[in-house]
């Protein structure tokens, strides 16, 4: 995952008169958006289908309906001339010598094949099927929801450290979707029905709601006509506007603190919540610098100071995500050398922060940040799926293709004085009078934390 955000946030470094990938797109009459990322290294295709519906799009008390749906849809379908048994799908596109899977975030559900592109027709056929046409029974129904329960077991409920950020996340987005887990909370999976997951599909998988995205040897020109015969002939749904309520304010400062016997290492954590780039493009790019500056190796400041000069800490890391559609998060976290409180730490780092806020960064270092981003670029470019990935992350969170062409020029754009101005806005641990952040403290069990 963090590779990942990596790419979305450095892929843009080429040329100004050329877009990072060149990429081709148009909108058919039915609504469903279609994009093409001409790529011929090799007679390979990497085919997407985004749907603009997430976890966050779940109503109160049935979380995890949009990651449960997306279990389904591998269910089989019912198309009355194609019907699919259960597991057909990607035991067909196993057959084509290809590979699939799929992924529920916050904001969306994307399902992908990578496969020769002299398949990609009958792909395309049976992912479009899948639209409207998916109806597992509804014995597979329980036996899947089964399948995600042991899922949460595995991932969430027998990994403390996955616990906790749990719990921070909940507190950081308190009367928000994006406070509730991707997965869905264990009571609320228990009880996940047939109708649940209907109405989800119901209400959210049409043509308008989604967004095709191709990589590989291909041309717009040349797939356009098959992307009309087979995409286009679907029908248009109901679209319901995405509306998030109102985040309330944090009227202190917030601290958890947690302890347990499967603990091995003590654990700092802190999340704040920061725009999103469709929020605010100009914090949000300045937002993606700091995150290199502080954390972008073993050389920056974050690591540099507090594990290799100090010895500190063992671990360090800040990350932030760009890619919402709502409010944003970005999130720090550290261990702590042997011997090392947790609060020392806290106060190290926060020295830290606020050096930064009142020296700000050097020429070198806004240099050096930029540099890694484009480095990043090269490796992004010459990859099938990122690009078709990074594109649709953007698209389906309020960006749009032009933003991720010319990402670059905006980039380069990014200023000391930004760089600054962002730092002490969202990171400034003296400032007391607006909270924006929560703090955790994760310890194995009976070491207490001394203050």
């Amino acid at each position: 995952m963090r590779l990942i955000l990596t790419y979305f946030l450095c892929l843009f470094s080429f040329p100004a008169h050329a877009g990072l990938f060149n990429a081709q797109s148009t909108t058919l009459d039915n609504g469903i958006e279609v994009v093409i990322i001409p790529n011929h290294r090799a007679p390979i295709v990497h085919h997407m289908l985004w749907y603009k519906a997430g976890s966050a799009q779940e109503i109160n008390g049935h979380s995890g309906v949009a990651h449960f749906l997306e279990h389904l849809l591998f269910k089989g379908t019912n198309h009355p001339d194609r019907p699919l048994e259960a597991g057909e799908f990607s035991k067909r596109i196993r057959t084509m010598g290809g590979k699939d899977n799929a992924f529920t975030s916050k904001d969306y559900t994307a399902f992908y094949q990578t496969t020769s592109k002299e398949h990609l027709n009958t792909l395309m056929q049976m992912e479009a099927d899948r639209i409207r046409h998916a109806m597992p029974p509804e014995t597979h129904v329980l036996s899947e929801r089964d399948v995600v329960i042991e899922e949460r077991n595995q991932r969430t409920e027998n990994n403390p450290q996955a616990r906790f950020y749990e719990q921070m996340q909940a507190t950081l987005f308190p009367n928000h979707p994006y406070g509730r887990p991707v997965i869905g909370w264990r009571e609320e999976i228990r009880v996940m029905s047939h109708i649940d997951t209907k109405s989800f599909y119901d209400r959210f998988y049409h043509p308008n709601n989604a967004l095709l995205i191709i990589s590989g040897d291909i041309t717009l020109e040349n797939i356009l006509p098959d992307i009309k015969r087979i995409y286009g002939a679907i029908p248009a749904g109901e679209i319901f506007p995405r509306h998030f309520p109102t985040l309330p304010a944090f009227e202190g400062e917030t601290r958890i603190t947690h302890s347990e016997q499967q603990v091995k290492q003590p654990l700092w954590m802190r999340g704040y919540r920061v725009p999103s780039l469709r929020q605010n493009k100009e914090h949000a790019l300045a937002l993606q610098v700091l995150e290199s500056i502080l954390d972008g190796g073993p050389t920056t400041r974050l690591y540099k100071k507090l594990v290799v000069e100090d010895k500190k800490a063992i671990e360090i890391s800040l990350s932030y995500r760009s890619d919402s559609y709502d409010t944003s998060s970005l999130w720090m976290s550290a261990v702590p050398a042997e011997g090392i409180a947790l609060p020392d730490l806290e106060t190290d780092i926060d020295m830290l922060l606020t050096q930064l806020i009142k020296k700000g960064i050097t020429d070198q270092e806004l240099l050096d940040a930029k540099t890694r981003l484009k480095n990043a670029a090269i490796f992004a470019r010459d990859s099938l799926s990122t690009p078709a990935h990074i594109i649709g992350r953007a698209l389906t969170t309020g960006s749009t293709l032009q933003d991720v062409e010319t990402w670059d020029l905006h980039i380069d754009a990014v200023t000391k004085d930004q760089i600054q101005s962002v730092s002490e806005l969202y990171l400034n641990p003296k400032n007391r009078s607006t909270f924006n952040y929560i703090t955790g403290f994760l310890l194995p069990e009976k070491e207490e934390r001394n203050e």
